[in-house]
């Protein structure tokens, strides 16, 4: 199974670049690969021997992390990351990870919770996790052109590591031997893999659109087969392959001139979209970026769509977005048959709404994420969400009789 980080380095030739010291300048070798790879605050770029190029951080938030952020050592990294943006994804302590982790980076780097996939081997160091579950995984459809590692130590000299697991990583010394030849394995594995053995080099992220529908809904009878055709028509312009998916063949069977098909079996009134997704996953085996677009929000332009695309380079989730028209403290939620306050993150009801935080509303019109959010119970807590704004008189999203036919006159 593939994700966005393997499919970020599939076909490319690959620089991965440790933390320890080098004696040889490597910078203009490092800085021609395709894909250069760091970890965490990759603070031997101070060095100038390790080049300056960064297009994937693989980062554990951990305590220590903050603390040397507090005390300015992250600069040189952190201008780096803000300057080239590249792609970050969690290894390790998913659980410390929360927008703090953002507000050291800054406003639009997107950050990936692949932590999960690591897991087998959270017992090493960030570096050495990420290079035995980039050794399982690199192959097949997955392989890279070439990869070359520089400095994990490598040199012949075991004194770096030695530092480096008597220093800041002595936390890992019950492991330290163990770790050490798992990771002289690993790069070993990686530096051999062939050229010759490798796919072309491909789209790094596919992109689709997928429209999804149900054969039955308790808001508005019918809203789907009143509303899919001019869906689909209006997102005819979109330079990218469209889907319709659900549990009414006949109805997908009638749009076939417009998207591709896939039918589905029953879905049960209120299961949640993510479900529906994940099945249209395992039909079709699309992995990519994927715009779900709602036939039910009659006002929807097909830009939305590329502009949601657009801001994930910004956020693992981009969705149409509205600004609240009242106070986001009004609202109230019934619990046990009594009302309290819908968000305990947010202060009481009487702050003044100067003091708020800004707050937006999901119009349900287009989401868009990577394939790796339906690993999620929702793909909405695939991490942070960047809202794509529209004009509130483009939200409508029907649920009621008397909105769908509201949508109709629109048509």
């Amino acid at each position: 199974m593939t994700n966005r980080l393997l499919q970020l380095l599939r076909g490319r030739r690959i620089a991965i670049v440790g933390n320890s010291p080098v004696s040889y300048n490597y910078s203009s070798e490092i800085d021609s690969a395709d894909v250069i790879v760091r970890f965490n605050d990759f603070y031997n770029i101070h060095s100038n021997k390790v080049g300056s190029r960064v297009d994937i951080v693989l980062q554990t938030v951990a305590k220590a992390w903050f603390e040397r952020n507090s005390a300015g050592l992250l600069a040189k990294s952190l201008e780096a990351v803000r300057t080239q943006h590249p792609a970050i994804f969690l290894v390790k302590r998913p659980d410390n990870y929360n927008t703090d982790a953002h507000a050291v980076y800054g406003k639009g780097i997107r950050i990936d919770n692949l932590a999960r996939c690591f897991e087998p081997w959270w017992k090493y160091t960030t570096g050495t996790a990420a290079l035995c579950w980039l050794a399982e995984n690199l192959t097949g459809e997955n392989a890279p052109a070439s990869i070359k590692c520089y400095a994990f130590s490598n040199e012949g000299d075991e004194t770096p590591w030695d530092n480096y697991i008597a220093g800041d990583a002595a936390h890992y010394s019950h492991v330290a031997q163990e770790e050490r030849k798992a990771q002289k394995e690993a790069i070993v594995r990686l530096e051999r893999m062939s050229p010759a053995d490798s796919p072309a080099p491909l789209p790094a992220i596919p992109r689709c659109v997928v429209v999804p529908v149900k054969a039955t809904s308790s808001g508005a009878p019918g809203k789907n087969r009143l509303l899919l055709r001019s869906c689909l028509e209006k997102l005819q312009d979109l330079d990218m392959p469209i889907y319709a998916t659900g549990d009414d063949p006949e109805l997908l069977h009638e749009v076939k001139d417009l998207c591709d098909p896939v039918p589905l079996p029953a879905i049960p009134a209120f299961r949640d979209v993510t479900d529906t997704m994940r099945r249209w996953q395992v039909e079709t085996g699309f992995c990519g970026d994927v715009a779900v677009t709602q036939c039910t929000s009659p006002g929807l332009r097909p830009a939305w769509v590329s502009r949601c695309f657009d801001a994930l380079s910004r956020a693992p989730v981009a969705a149409t977005c509205i600004d609240l028209g009242f106070k986001p403290t009004a609202i109230f939620r019934e619990e046990n048959g009594v009302f309290v306050p819908c968000s305990q993150a947010l202060p009481p009801a009487t702050v003044a709404r100067q003091l708020l935080p800004k707050a937006v509303r999901f119009t349900g019109a287009v989401v868009a994420f990577h394939t790796d959010a339906l690993a999620c119970d929702s793909f909405f807590q695939a991490g942070v969400m960047e809202p794509v704004m529209v004009d509130e008189e483009d939200s409508l999203d029907v649920d009621t009789p008397e909105q769908l036919e509201e949508a109709l006159k629109q048509q």
